[in-house]
């Protein structure tokens, strides 16, 4: 069974890219932003997300915030994709909160090795 992953990207043309790349390896499910992965996470469990930090409604910074304050939420892996240098995002969100961070322009080959070696690790009990 593939794994589920969750993109999380207001820009279509990224979005669309970013699915087309994922889906030949995962079972993905693309939103627009926050909010709409907070949504999607209520009725559709998820193995990984990826989220873009600059979006409207609910930015990536409120997401993680969101998803580590729950539960049920807060053991899912989160790849961050932005704009922002590392450093400036830090001030906003504990990178331990985050299993990879990537900075736009990206090489899509490198988030794709970066998903399969979370998929590797083995699972703490």
């Amino acid at each position: 069974m593939k794994k589920r992953v969750l993109v999380v990207e207001d820009d279509l043309g990224f979005r669309k890219l970013l699915h087309f790349v994922l889906s030949q390896a995962y079972e993905v499910t693309v939103v627009e932003n926050g909010q709409e992965a907070v949504e999607t996470l209520q009725v559709l469990p998820v193995d990984l997300i990826v989220t873009d930090i600059d979006m409207p409604e609910m930015n990536g910074v409120e997401l993680i915030s969101f998803l580590k304050g729950h539960a049920v939420y807060q053991q899912i892996p989160v790849m961050v994709l932005s704009s922002f240098k590392p450093e400036l995002l830090s001030a906003q969100i504990s990178m331990t909160d985050i299993v990879g961070y990537f900075e736009k322009p990206l090489e899509l080959k490198k988030l794709k090795e970066s998903i399969d070696s979370v998929f590797r690790e083995p699972v703490m009990a």
